[in-house]
């Protein structure tokens, strides 16, 4: 049968001469590879911008929760993203987005909380000229609830896995317990990046088999 789904573009990996495999965040079905023939062909009517880490699209999908990947029918840009793709450290950030959520989730796992925080959030971090770059923070912060595994304490967690210096261990406990806006989290690029890798490891320790983000790495290079 055929669905129609919203979705959210995660990676894609070249297939053969022309072809991808493609991955996607659907609302329906959760994590879906699919294989996209031709669409590095000169002839192909499908951009091989879709995609890109977190450009938002529609899907017309067959589907079959049995496979490991599945077809696609038809594939169009849901919204189209001004700024994401053109500034660095928002792409390094759609990346990083990209890459937790196909590690957080299995395929075919549907979390349709997670995929419409995901889904704004783009469309939020998108739009913002300025203050975007504690807003990754937040949506790794914001997931627990919608993956299920909220501490018992957010300042357990911080006091845990970090060492800050108490003045920033101050800001980021106020921030965390009032569910802040984290735009406004105003702390040095090290510290920033300190906190995330303390969240990561959080989530990797309640989420068997999450395994490593690699994209930290690029994120570290591109606050620095």
């Amino acid at each position: 049968m055929l669905y129609k789904t919203r979705a959210i573009s995660l990676n894609y990996i070249r297939y053969r001469d022309s072809s991808v495999i493609a991955r996607f965040f659907t609302e329906e079905f959760g994590l879906q590879s699919f294989v996209v023939n031709g669409v590095r062909s000169s002839k192909s009517k499908i951009s091989p911008a879709l995609f890109q880490a977190l450009n938002l699209v529609d899907l017309v999908q067959y589907h079959d929760g049995r496979k490991e990947l599945n077809r696609l029918s038809e594939i169009r840009p849901a919204r189209i993203l001004s700024s994401i793709p053109l500034h660095p450290a928002k792409s390094a950030m759609a990346i990083f987005v990209a890459e937790y959520i196909g590690k957080v989730l299995r395929d075919n796992q549907e979390n349709k909380p997670l995929f419409t925080s995901a889904y704004e959030w783009i469309l939020g971090i998108d739009s913002m000229p300025s203050g975007f770059e504690s807003s990754h923070i937040g949506f790794v912060w914001n997931s627990f609830s919608s993956l299920g595994i909220s501490p018992e304490s957010w300042t357990d967690v911080l006091q845990t896995s970090l060492r800050l210096d108490p003045e920033f261990q101050n800001i980021a406990e106020a921030y965390f317990e009032s569910g802040a806006d984290f735009r406004l989290l105003k702390v040095p690029a090290m510290i920033r990046q300190q906190i995330l890798d303390a969240l990561v490891r959080y989530a990797a320790s309640q989420l068997e088999g999450m395994g490593e983000i690699r994209s930290l790495a690029v994120l570290r290079q591109v606050f620095s």
